[in-house]
């Protein structure tokens, strides 16, 4: 029960940075700045908690690394719902597609 202040306030915190930033696939530095922040501050409010209430036994490098690193997996996972658009290039070494190879394309 002592926990749950730190989960609602990064609700709170949370609700603010969507509200903020409004992010969405067609704006992905915010939906991935969102995606890192909102587990980051969740964690950090959760191990603030925990050091308020019971104390915290680890080291300020594993608490720390752990509060980055659930930011890092929400920042990931946020390539995985929106990726970078793919743009063709034509380079000059590329092969280019020949009149026969439009009419008779390799099927595998």
């Amino acid at each position: 029960m002592l926990l749950v202040p730190g989960a609602i306030l990064a609700g709170i915190a949370a609700d603010v940075l969507v509200r903020a930033l409004s992010p969405s696939p067609t704006r992905p530095a915010a939906l991935r700045t969102v995606a890192f922040a909102i587990p980051a501050i969740y964690f950090a409010l959760y191990l603030a908690s925990l050091a308020l209430t019971r104390g915290v036994w680890w080291s300020v490098p594993l608490w720390s690394g752990a509060i980055i690193e659930a930011g890092a997996v929400g920042w990931l996972a946020s390539w995985l719902v929106v990726r970078r658009p793919f743009r063709a290039r034509e380079h000059a070494d590329a092969p280019r597609e020949t009149h026969a190879a439009r009419r008779h394309p390799v099927s595998y």
